[in-house]
């Protein structure tokens, strides 16, 4: 169980998307006058060579995608942009607010947003600016997050952990969990799907459960419950490094690694952790034990994916993961 937590425009269109620029590009030519009706013909002038046309620039901005365009909360917002030549600066926004975005090629780059139960529901804008040896262009698009429907779950815990559920522990675990999640690493570590990190174990508490611990509703479940026995070997969803490796007041002994990119997963209630920070480690490494520490009400182990901060469903990643 797992915490909650200037200018005219010009409009052009590049790969399905909206582009402003704040001048043309090109050249312009005026059109040969007509001579005026009932004139005398004059000899005609030696030929003269015209300059040769300047070649038509190719708008700063090949691309900007989102896929898919309509998401559900619990998803991943997967925003890809690329250039056709390096701009002298740039910036990406999603309503109104920057994020960055990270190289995965020559002149390519990416976002990833996460979504969860608490997201806005509804449309989203994306907006590309960037500033060329032209001018300032921009590119616009947008996606949806659509709403899901979770379960709820009824939990009684034994009185020796009902104190784990006060605002202030929240807090605290908040705080030592987020230096770990804030750390942002440019390259893609991981690679292709994600592992589940105990192959075959049956779920006990699926991603989004509403939780109602002692007749009270507390949160949305950000991650997955398995069940397993204590010692049980956890492993790696996928290549990173460990951010994180110590004992939380409700996660109880947990690990944190790091895929870049801002992405992140979690393993808690651990019986023992088998790495350290700083520590880099491959998919399907094992990094602890299952066990019963933290706030849980039996041996089993929380596995969550967070992406940009947000807690979103693990096994999307692990069935359809962003390219």
């Amino acid at each position: 169980m797992s915490n909650p937590r200037l200018v005219r425009s010009v409009w052009a269109s590049v790969a399905g998307v909206v582009l402003l620029a704040g001048c043309a590009f090109g050249s312009h030519q005026p059109s040969p006058r007509p001579a005026a009706s009932g004139s005398k013909s004059r000899p005609a002038a030696p030929a003269v060579a015209s300059p040769a046309a300047s070649p038509k620039v190719p708008p700063l901005i090949r691309s900007l995608r989102v896929v898919p365009a309509a998401v559900s909360q619990g998803d991943t917002v997967d925003i890809r942009l690329s250039f056709n030549a390096a701009p002298a600066a740039w910036q990406l926004t999603v309503n109104g607010t920057p994020y960055p975005a990270y190289p995965v090629g020559v002149d390519r780059y990416r976002l990833l947003l996460g979504t969860d139960p608490w997201s806005a529901t509804g449309s989203f804008q994306v907006l590309l600016s960037a500033r060329g040896p032209a001018g300032t262009v921009q590119a616009a698009t947008g996606y949806r997050v659509l709403p899901r429907a979770y379960p709820r779950r009824t939990v009684t815990l034994p009185s020796g952990k009902v104190a784990l559920l006060s605002p202030q522990v929240g807090q605290e675990e908040e705080a030592l969990a987020g230096a770990a999640l804030a750390v942002r690493t440019d390259r893609q570590l991981w690679s292709g799907p994600f592992q589940e990190p105990i192959p075959g174990a049956p779920i006990d508490s699926p991603y989004g459960e509403q939780g109602v611990y002692n007749g009270r509703l507390e949160w949305f479940h950000g991650g997955v419950d398995f069940t397993a026995k204590t010692g049980t070997p956890v492993h790696a969803a996928a290549a990173g490094m460990v951010t994180l490796a110590r004992h939380l007041p409700r996660g109880g002994d947990t690990v944190i690694v790091n895929h870049g990119q801002g992405v992140f997963s979690e393993y808690l209630h651990l019986s023992r952790s088998e790495v350290a920070v700083g520590q880099v480690v491959s998919a399907g490494q094992v990094v602890g034990l299952v066990g019963a520490t933290g706030l849980t009400t039996g041996p089993g182990l929380h596995w969550g994916v967070f992406v940009n901060g947000i807690p979103v469903d693990p096994l999307s990643w692990a069935q359809n993961p962003p390219a």
